[in-house]
C-alpha cells in the first residue's frame, strides 16, 4: 500500500507540475484521493504488527538521522498532509459531489480560501510532493536493504526496486479508474518502459548476489531451486511481470487485449514481489542453524 501510494503521490505530482491534467484526468484528479486511503489500510496492518500497540506514539517523540525507521516514521506522517493539498486541488473536477458534500461540511468561505492558497502554491505542492513520494517509494528496499544479518536484502538496488515497482502499480491503478481509451493506453504503455527497467534491475539484484561471497550466493537458493522458486519465477516474474508487459506491447501493436488483464496481474504482482521477497530474506541468513 506504501509503494502505491508513493507512486499516485509521483504520478498527480508531475502531472500537476507539468500542466498535464487535460491529458491525463484520471492520473490528474482521480487518483489523489485513493493515496491517503491506501496508506490508511497499510498503516492499519503496521499498527497490527506492533507488539505495543499503545506506544505507537513514540515514533513521533524523536527523530534519529541514523535510523532507517525513525526516517519511514516521519515520511509516512508527512505523506497525509503533500496528498491532504494535492486533494483540495484536484477533487472538485475528480470527484464533484464528493467535493460538494466536503464544502458544505468545511463551509464554502473556508473551502475556498484553502482552495485558492493551494492552487496559488500547486507548483511548490507538486515538487513536495514528488520527494515524499520517491522517499516513500524507496524506504521499505531501504530497511530491508540495513539488515546485513540477511544476506539476501543486503543490496542498494532494493530501494530502486521497490521505488519502480510501485509507480508501475500507480499506473496500473490508474488504468483501471481510466474510461477513456486513448489516456489508458497512455498508462500501458508508460508502465511497458517501468516493468522493463523493473526486470532488467531484479536481473542486476540476482547478478550482484551471485557475483558476491559464497553466504550471499547461497541467499538466492530459495528461488534458484529451492522453495520460492516456482512463487518468484512463475507468479511474480512471469504473470506479475512479462505475462503483463507482453500484453501492453500487443496491445500498443494494436491487437484487441482486455484491457482490464495486464493491470490487474501487475497490481497483483507487486504485492506478491513483496511477500516473496520478505519471505526469502528472512530463509537467508549469515549462520546455519
Amino acid at each position: 500500500m506504501g509503494g502505491l501510494t508513493a507512486g499516485i503521490l509521483i504520478l498527480s505530482s508531475l502531472a500537476l507540475l507539468r500542466r498535464k491534467e487535460a491529458a491525463f484526468p484520471t492520473i490528474s484528479y482521480k487518483l489523489p484521493l485513493w493515496g491517503p486511503v491506501l496508506l490508511s489500510v497499510g498503516m492499519f496492518f503496521l499498527f497490527l504488527d506492533l507488539e505495543y500497540k499503545a506506544h505507537f506514539w513514540r515514533f513521533y517523540t524523536a527523530f534519529r538521522i541514523t535510523s532507517v525507521m525513525s526516517w519511514g516514521a516521519w515520511i509516512l506522517l508527512l505523506v497525509y498532509p503533500v496528498n491532504g493539498l494535492l486533494i483540495l486541488i484536484t477533487l472538485e473536477k475528480g470527484y464533484p459531489r464528493f467535493a460538494k458534500k466536503l464544502m458544505e461540511w468545511i463551509g464554502e468561505q473556508n473551502w475556498q480560501s484553502w482552495q485558492q492558497w493551494a492552487q496559488k502554491h500547486s507548483g511548490r505542492i507538486a515538487g513536495v510532493g514528488i520527494l515524499v513520494g520517491i522517499l516513500l517509494g524507496m524506504y521499505t528496499g531501504i530497511l530491508l536493504s540495513a539488515f546485513g544479518a540477511r544476506p539476501f536484502w543486503n543490496s542498494a538496488l532494493l530501494g530502486p526496486i521497490f521505488l519502480v515497482s510501485g509507480v508501475s502499480t500507480a499506473l496500473a491503478l490508474a488504468a483501471l479508474l481510466s474510461s477513456q481509451n486513448e489516456e489508458r493506453k497512455a498508462y500501458e504503455w508508460s508502465d511497458f518502459w517501468l516493468i522493463s527497467l523493473e526486470l532488467a534491475l531484479l536481473g542486476l539484484f540476482l547478478i550482484t548476489l551471485f557475483s558476491s561471497s559464497a553466504l550471499y550466493q547461497q541467499s538466492v537458493n530459495s528461488i534458484m531451486g529451492g522453495k520460492w522458486t516456482l512463487d518468484f519465477w512463475l507468479l511474480v516474474v512471469f504473470f506479475g511481470l512479462f505475462f503483463p508487459w507482453l500484453l501492453e506491447m500487443l496491445g500498443r501493436m494494436g491487437k484487441n487485449i482486455p484491457p482490464a488483464i495486464a493491470p490487474i496481474l501487475v497490481l497483483l504482482g507487486g504485492l506478491y514481489f513483496r511477500y516473496v521477497i520478505l519471505e526469502v530474506g528472512q530463509i537467508s541468513t549469515w549462520i546455519p542453524y
